[in-house]
């Protein structure tokens, strides 16, 4: 990884799924990003100048957005946009964003960073509008905004909302589950994956723009938990596959942008499993 341990980096959201794995010298925000007197207050308390800021913040997941609504609409639009408008107010250098692939309309083929914005769901809905009001506050300093598209997390011990927080939960209770539109095809990253090609980004400069942040490398739901399966010795049919498509059948994406930009980062593109303690 290109070495620059000078580089401040703040994020919002170290505590969930992507940002617990950043590094330990990474400086958390702790302020409510749908409060503006209260994020401007911390703001105003550091030295943000030539910092890169990282926004992780959300409320993430169709079920969880689809719960409190109101509470999603302020957090995912209203702080991001809160806390954008202040960290360009106090000179940072880059502003990134986590946006989802889902912005997407589904696709058979490799999806780009231009491909047709059909958003799949309410969560979806409003990243897509925060990924707009960030491109019209840096409109005049668009080399400073770094905007992700993150594809398919798949991993033992996520949030248990999430594929992987369920089958963790079947496993570790040894209860067998339904997986859902198990033909979808998908191209998955863990948290960790996700994580560490932030910060080869960060680390190497990435210039202004939007990237997808995907291995490219699509697989079947089936065949990803299958994986999941063998890692935690576990047999084939453990769990029952239903072997439908749902709405949205492909969503995999083509990360030859960020490959350019990055050169060296194919390698932490790869969906790298650890198995599961027992």
């Amino acid at each position: 990884m290109p070495e620059n341990s000078l580089e401040k980096l703040f994020l919002t959201g170290k505590s969930g799924t992507i940002g617990k794995h950043f590094r330990k010298q990474s400086d958390s925000t702790f302020f409510d990003v749908t409060d503006r007197n209260d994020a401007e207050k911390w703001f105003k308390e550091r030295d943000l100048l030539g910092a890169t800021f990282l926004h992780l913040a959300a409320l993430v997941g169709e079920s969880q957005v689809s719960s409190d609504l109101k509470r999603a609409l302020e957090v995912n639009i209203t702080g991001t946009i809160n806390v954008a408008k202040l960290a360009l107010q106090q000179g940072v250098k880059r502003f990134l964003f986590a946006s989802t692939s889902h912005i997407y309309r589904s696709s058979s083929g490799a999806i780009s960073e231009d491909y047709e914005k059909f958003p799949q769901n309410t969560y979806a809905q409003m990243k897509f509008e925060a990924e707009n009001a960030l491109l019209e506050i840096f409109k005049d300093d668009f080399d400073k905004l770094v905007i992700f598209r993150i594809f398919s997390i798949l991993d033992f011990g996520t949030a248990d909302y999430t594929l992987g927080g369920k089958v963790t939960e079947a496993i570790n209770n040894q209860k067998k589950i339904l997986i859902k539109c198990a033909l979808d095809r998908r191209d998955f990253l863990t948290p960790r994956n996700v994580s560490s090609a932030i910060e080869y980004c960060i680390h190497s400069n990435l210039a202004g723009g939007i990237y997808n942040i995907c291995s490219g490398e699509p697989r079947t739901v089936k065949e990803a938990v299958e994986q999941m399966l063998v890692l935690a010795n576990l047999p084939l049919n453990f769990f029952e596959f239903e072997n439908k498509h749902s709405n949205s059948p492909e969503i995999f994406g083509n990360n030859s942008k960020i490959i350019k930009a990055a050169p060296g980062i194919e390698s932490l593109l790869k969906w790298k499993l650890i198995p599961p303690q027992s």
